[in-house]
């Protein structure tokens, strides 16, 4: 059975990507920006969610938790700092993926969180 998918990020082009990348797990959604993006929270089973959407207004760390009690989140980013990955880890996100690089760990880390199987609370 297919999952469903959001993918959240300000880039065009990554919300393409993330389209054909991970087609193969089920339906993927995409919004360009938060108030979009809440339009499609229904049903999640995962959120993939860009660190920095440079035209939302809301913070990182402010948005996170609110995400969370829909489905897991795993944050990418093309900040590639032990900053960024440290306070998505913090929020308490299913993992971490630096943007551009090894499109197999991200295929990797959607198969692992979707099969988990953890309910978020």
């Amino acid at each position: 059975m297919g999952k469903n998918i959001l993918a959240i990020d300000d880039d065009e082009n990554m919300l393409d990507f993330y389209k054909a990348a991970l087609s193969e797990f089920g339906d993927v959604r995409t919004a360009t920006n938060l108030q979009e993006a809440r339009k499609h929270l229904a049903g999640l089973d995962l959120i993939v969610l860009d660190f920095h959407l440079e035209k939302d207004p809301e913070k990182f760390q402010d948005i996170v938790p609110e995400l969370k009690r829909t489905a897991p989140i795993l944050l990418c980013s093309g900040v590639q700092t032990p900053e960024v990955e440290g306070l998505g880890i913090a929020l308490g996100v299913a993992g971490y993926w630096n943007k551009g690089t090894d499109h197999e760990k991200l295929r990797s880390l959607v198969k692992s969180t979707l099969s988990s199987g953890k309910s978020v609370s």
